[in-house]
């Protein structure tokens, strides 16, 4: 059986890398958006445009934006690709009307769609225009590359590396079904009885992480002491959110072997 799936790995950029993947995603936001204020100036008047019509605009947008320019060509269409993709979902009622994106909401990601471009090894992966980054894999990657996503998660880089392979799928052990009950109290718990305990924030993270929302909300719109506000407040949820997906992983891996 042919599978998608996709590793998702910490990366460790030096500053300049750092940088260029900053600027590369707000580049790709830049392109976002106003591909997105075109496709709504052409609904107004009636008329469509397609991906292939924006794809080709793109020529000329870099050469009139020099900083476009740094950032890969391919990045750039891919995320005009995205935009017409969540169109067709919008279209078809699985998704809401696509949104602008803000500098200060989301995360900042980009994709390499094109996998003669780069390289992935155990210890690093080689990006057109960034070079060699360095990568911590936990477990080899298996499989035919498709393409690889870049990501920012608090302070933390990621490269999501989705691959196609073949393989064959394990049946269940012992052949029964399960119910589970999530709540609050207890968060998973199985129709056997057995509960499946879930990391808690403890009271005193949730003291600091009011004290990090009200120095956030006192800081003044538009400073730098708001920005760094911003992130710290970003850093503290990131560690609170991988340490839940963490738990997460581990017991529903313990429900699926079980």
């Amino acid at each position: 059986m042919r599978l998608i799936q996709a590793h998702q790995l910490r990366l460790y950029p030096t500053p300049a890398q750092e940088k260029f993947f900053r600027r590369t995603a707000g580049c790709c936001r830049v392109v976002w958006n106003l591909a997105l204020e075109q496709r709504q100036t052409y609904g107004r008047r009636g008329r469509t445009i397609s991906f292939k019509a924006q794809a080709s605009e793109l020529k000329d947008l870099r050469r009139e934006v020099e900083w476009l320019a740094e950032a890969p060509s391919h990045c750039l269409q891919q995320t005009m690709r995205d935009l017409d993709k969540a169109f067709a979902r919008f279209f078809s009622g699985q998704a809401d009307f696509p949104r602008f994106k803000s500098k200060h909401r989301g995360e900042d990601s980009f994709r390499f769609p094109d996998p003669g471009r780069f390289e992935v090894s155990p210890d690093f992966v080689d990006l057109p225009k960034v070079g060699k980054v360095s990568m911590r894999a936990h477990r080899p990657v298996q499989g035919q590359v498709r393409n690889i996503t870049v990501s920012r998660d608090g302070d933390h880089w990621y490269a999501s590396i989705c691959v196609s392979l073949r393989r064959r799928v394990r049946q269940a052990p012992t052949g029964t079904a399960v119910g589970l009950d999530l709540g609050v109290a207890q968060p998973i718990v199985q129709s056997d009885g057995t509960v499946q305990d879930l990391p808690r924030v403890t009271p005193e993270e949730m003291r600091r992480k009011a004290r990090l929302q009200k120095s956030l909300a006192r800081k003044k719109k538009g400073s730098r002491n708001r920005a760094k506000a911003r992130q710290a407040l970003a850093r503290f949820e990131a560690r609170l959110r991988r340490r839940r997906q963490d738990g997460l992983h581990k017991a529903t891996a313990v429900i699926a072997r079980s």
